[in-house]
C-alpha cells in the first residue's frame, strides 16, 4: 500500500473492506480484518459493522452473531443497523427464534427498533405463515412509539389473503385506511380477489 502512497491505516482499511463488499468479495473481508493487526491496526467499530455485513452476505450468520457479542469487550457498542442487518440474515433463513431473541435485544439495550428492523422480522413472519405473531408485533412496537407503516400492513394483509383469511385481510385494511395509509391497487385487487372467490361479491365491489 505504501508503494502507492496510500499508508496503512484504520480509514485505509475501511475503504479497503468497503472496497471487497462493492466487487462482492466477502470472503476477502474476514482475511483482512483477521491480518490487520499485523499491520498495527487495530479494528474500531466501523470494520466491525463492514465485517458483520459481509459475514452475513456469506450466509456465515453464526459468526457474524459471535463478533457481535464479542464488540462490547472491546469497548465497541453495536448499533440498532449492525442488529438489523444479522436479524435480516436469520430471518431469511426461517431462523426466527433467533431473529426474534436479536429483536428482542435490541429493545433491552433500550433502543427503538426503526421501521427497517421491524419490517424484517414482520416479514420473517409472514413467510412462515406465522400472522399472529405479526399482529402482536404490531402492537407491541406501537406501544413503544413505533407506528406501522404502509409497508408493515402490505405484508401481513398480503399474507392473510394468501391464507383465504379475508376477515382480517379487511379489518387490517380499514385500520390502515384509518392511520390514513392508501393501501396500493395490487394489494386492493388481491383482497377482491379473495373476496369474489368466497363469493362475497358486494364486499368486493365496496372496497
Amino acid at each position: 500500500m505504501n508503494e502507492f502512497g496510500i499508508y496503512k491505516s484504520v480509514r485505509s482499511f475501511n475503504s479497503l473492506l468497503n472496497a471487497m463488499i462493492q466487487i462482492k468479495r466477502f470472503d476477502l473481508d474476514h482475511t483482512v480484518y483477521k491480518n490487520c493487526r499485523k499491520f498495527g491496526i487495530f479494528p474500531n467499530v466501523f470494520i466491525h459493522k463492514i465485517l458483520i455485513k459481509a459475514l452475513c452476505q456469506l450466509s456465515d450468520l453464526e459468526l457474524a452473531f459471535k463478533v457481535l457479542k464479542e464488540m462490547p469487550s472491546q469497548d465497541f457498542v453495536p448499533n440498532p443497523v449492525t442488529y438489523t442487518t444479522i436479524l435480516s440474515g436469520f430471518s431469511a433463513r426461517g431462523n426466527l427464534i433467533q431473529a426474534k431473541m436479536i429483536f428482542d435485544e435490541i429493545i433491552s439495550n433500550g433502543w427503538v427498533p426503526d421501521p427497517v428492523t421491524y419490517i424484517v422480522m414482520i416479514d420473517g413472519f409472514c413467510r412462515k405463515g406465522r400472522l399472529m405473531e405479526d399482529v402482536k408485533l404490531m402492537d407491541d412496537i406501537e406501544k413503544i412509539g413505533v407506528l406501522p407503516n404502509d409497508i408493515t400492513y402490505g405484508e401481513v394483509i398480503e399474507s392473510y389473503c394468501k391464507e383465504g383469511r379475508s376477515g382480517e385481510a379487511l379489518s387490517l385494511c380499514n385500520e390502515m385506511l384509518e392511520k390514513k395509509f392508501i393501501p396500493c391497487p395490487t394489494l386492493c385487487c388481491k383482497i377482491v380477489d379473495l373476496l369474489c372467490q368466497e363469493g362475497n361479491v358486494d364486499e368486493a365491489c365496496a372496497v
